[in-house]
């Protein structure tokens, strides 16, 4: 394995960090706090993302490219609001307008 691998494994690894933390926020609450930890499932997902966001750091540095292009992260955030108004629509989405439209 050569650095660029192991920044990739620490990528995924990360990235399954965060979708369990979201997971167990969505099954049990933003608030709750698991027997036997300290932090709430918030602070723990806010955690892990900061884990996931340092390692796709590390990824671009290593492969030496420019990164995440702001347009494409601008351009996701306006498919999910699409697709958030078109599962409101549909009735499967609850808005609480939280999520800006």
């Amino acid at each position: 394995m050569n650095e660029r691998e192991y920044a990739l494994v620490v990528l995924i690894e990360e990235l399954a960090e965060a979708q369990q933390r979201a997971c167990k926020a969505l099954r049990f609450g933003m608030d709750n706090i698991e027997p036997g930890k300290t932090e709430t499932n918030a602070q723990a997902l806010w955690r892990e993302m900061g884990d996931m966001q340092g390692a796709a750091e590390t990824v671009v540095e290593v492969y030496g490219s420019g990164g995440t292009n702001r347009e494409n992260v601008d351009a996701k955030k306006a498919r999910i609001q699409y697709f958030m108004r078109y599962s409101a629509d549909l009735g499967c989405l609850q808005r609480t307008g939280k999520v800006a439209d």
